[in-house]
């Protein structure tokens, strides 16, 4: 679910809870999927990425679309927004923000992925949640970015299930780049690799903001890459597809398409 209720108003000025307690509510469970992709150059960054994009971000955002249409079979919604990633413009995560904003699910599941450039634009949408939308009140359907008044059985932390990062890079300046995770983010699995590409983009380990609100798993897969350590940060983006479904899946409950059939079995 997307917050943390609280019991009484001292627990919302303090660090969100590791868990909060049963949301009530009725009707279909509506998840969000936001994924940021690798920069779309200079005058692309933050637009959204073409359902037919080629890149390995598209492939994934697709995938999870597919999962989306048996979703909607069993009951269950599915939104998909996917932008080109961005180290200066910020036009994605504002986007991004207005979408989760109208027709945001206390219940559900709030995913954010990102790779390369799409990194910087999938962490600035978690801090911007952190500061504008920190509180959400499920008796008025309204967020805060603070929270004054006596005690609330309705209102909690806004969190994100899930924030995937995949290989964050800022060319030359990876290894200077911004790799906090905010207290919002529920649990971020990181997975990343130290060879530099020819412009020197490569990822590296994420921290916890609060170790006590986030989970942060750092995956080093750079021993994937040592016969090509150059074509490792293009290729790990698409390298790491079913593990990114599996974990989208595993949040919103279904299973995760498989490329092919496993050997001996037949469509009927």
């Amino acid at each position: 679910m997307s917050i943390d209720l609280v019991s009484n108003y001292s627990a919302l000025r303090s660090d969100p809870p590791a868990s909060g307690a049963p949301i009530p509510g009725s009707g279909p469970l509506r998840h969000t999927v936001v994924l940021f992709g690798g920069w779309g150059g200079e005058w692309a960054g933050g637009d959204p990425l073409p359902q037919q994009s080629a890149s390995g971000t598209g492939r994934v955002a697709e995938r999870v679309r597919q999962v989306g249409r048996n979703q909607r079979m069993l009951g269950a919604d599915l939104l998909v927004r996917a932008y080109h990633g961005s180290l200066v413009f910020t036009s994605g995560a504002t986007s991004a923000d207005r979408d989760i904003a109208s027709r945001f699910d206390p219940r559900a599941q709030l995913i954010v992925y990102g790779y390369s450039a799409g990194v910087s634009e999938a962490l600035s949408l978690a801090w911007s949640l952190w500061q504008n939308r920190t509180f959400y009140d499920t008796g008025t359907g309204r967020f805060r970015g603070s929270f004054s008044g006596g005690p609330s059985a309705t209102a909690g932390y806004v969190r994100i299930d899930r924030l995937i990062t995949v290989d964050g890079a800022a060319g030359h300046f990876s290894s200077q780049m911004f790799r906090r995770i905010p207290p919002n983010v529920r649990r971020n699995l990181n997975l990343y690799q130290l060879h530099p590409s020819p412009i020197g983009s490569h990822g590296g380990p994420n921290e916890a903001h609060n170790r006590r609100a986030t989970d942060v798993v750092n995956r080093d897969l750079s021993s994937l890459y040592t016969r090509n350590p150059g074509d490792a940060h293009s290729s790990i983006d698409e390298d790491t597809t079913l593990e990114v479904l599996e974990t989208i899946c595993s949040a919103i409950g279904c299973q995760a398409l498989p490329r092919v059939l496993p050997q001996g079995l037949a469509v009927g």
